[in-house]
């Protein structure tokens, strides 16, 4: 018997160091990747890889060490049904490793999106969870993820505390100190903001996210002042339009480009708000420029024959505003100075000015729906500068 049980003890060795080395190595490779071919590619190398692997332990082991790293590739290869069939077997069993499967189910909220009750279940078992990659990745997930702040601000304190962190995970501290940055940014503490921004900054090698943080850090010194006017030359759904004028409403800027997906995203969400809150004091502009070009795949002229006629890019600005029914007033500009007015560098960029004119916030990115809307909604509720009183 005892040979028997320390047989099956070096088989769950072996089945686990593999599953992690496999899970390393792509891991190590995704974060090389340039291109999203180059990510789908790599995914289904991976996949295939645990495929084998789980063939090949489904018959060598059946104990319930090996049966929690089998759902955990059943996770990876997005079969969450067998993943929770098999984690309830083991906790209604009471097994040795029940606090592993309850971690599994965990793992299978936050892979699906359910992060509310993700963070319910973690809550009741996390003082007896090991000190490993899978609570690290709760962690972030809670850090960015919950809508509640103070869960935020809990979870990236733990996550930024660990030391010695799995490439992988070390990557997004960068977004943990950005998203920290924001909720300083809403309280109006634009020194932590900056602090944190800086602290974002150091730990990213990528030019392009260090821009962008630069960026952000500039804006800082926007918030709760004066907006700055926009000059567009062409007008679509309304008049032109003076932001000195519109003292008294909530104004959202948004800047755009049709050939930007994520700015398609952001506008479905600003036609959904324009519906809802036009009539109660929300004024929404979107806010392009001519950029010599349709989109990212040319659609209009070749790369030999760009830049394109300006006549030709607003026709097709016109095209992409009603094919994509932007209901609220949409601008175009000739030159670019308001971008830089504004230090936009990526695509979509949203002020929001207050009742008074000021700056409130500028977003970079389109984030999280709610906190997007929350914004707008309080703003709303601002009278002479202070919530109302519910």
């Amino acid at each position: 018997m005892a040979c028997k049980i320390g047989s099956e003890r070096k088989t769950v060795q072996r089945f686990t160091a593999k599953f992690n080395t496999i899970q390393d190595r792509y891991e190590k490779k995704l974060l090389q990747a340039k291109t999203g071919n180059e990510c789908t590619a790599i995914l289904k190398m991976r996949e295939k890889e645990l495929h084998i692997l789980l063939n090949k332990y489904e018959k060598e082991t059946s104990s319930d060490e090996a049966l929690i790293i089998k759902s955990k590739i059943y996770i990876e290869l997005k079969d969450f049904s067998a993943a929770a069939q098999a984690f309830d077997s083991l906790i209604s069993k009471n097994s040795p490793v029940s606090i592993d499967a309850k971690m599994g189910k965990v793992l299978i909220c936050i892979h699906t999106g359910q992060t509310q009750q993700a963070l319910r279940l973690f809550k009741e078992i996390e003082n007896e969870v090991e000190n490993d990659p899978d609570r690290w990745n709760a962690w972030f997930h809670f850090s960015l993820y919950s809508r509640d702040s103070a869960v935020q601000e809990e979870y990236s304190k733990k996550f930024l505390g660990v030391e010695n962190l799995p490439l992988r995970l070390a990557v997004f501290k960068t977004d943990i100190y950005r998203n920290l940055a924001a909720i300083a940014r809403d309280r109006k503490e634009l020194s932590l903001a900056e602090q944190l921004l800086k602290n974002a900054i150091a730990q990213t090698t990528d030019k392009k996210i260090e821009m962008v943080l630069r960026s952000e850090t500039d804006q800082l010194k926007f918030i709760d002042k004066p907006a700055i006017p926009i000059n567009p030359n062409t007008w679509f759904n309304s008049a032109s339009l003076d932001i000195e004028t519109l003292k008294g409403k909530v104004v959202a800027i948004i800047f755009w480009a049709p050939w930007c997906n994520t700015s398609l995203k952001a506008i479905s969400v600003l036609n959904e708000l324009h519906s809802q809150y036009s009539n109660k004091g929300l004024v929404i502009i979107g806010y392009t420029k001519l950029y010599g070009k349709a989109d990212n795949n040319n659609e209009i002229g070749s790369a030999e024959s760009l830049p394109i006629p300006k006549n030709t890019e607003v026709n097709f600005i016109a095209n992409y505003i009603k094919r994509n029914k932007m209901a609220f007033p949409v601008s175009i500009a000739d030159e670019g100075y308001s971008f830089e007015d504004y230090k936009v560098t990526i695509l979509p960029t949203i002020v929001f000015i207050d009742k008074k004119g000021n700056i409130s916030d500028i977003q970079s990115g389109i984030g999280r729906v709610h906190t997007f809307k929350n914004k707008i909604v309080k703003l709303l509720e601002e009278t002479n500068g202070q919530t109302q009183s519910r």
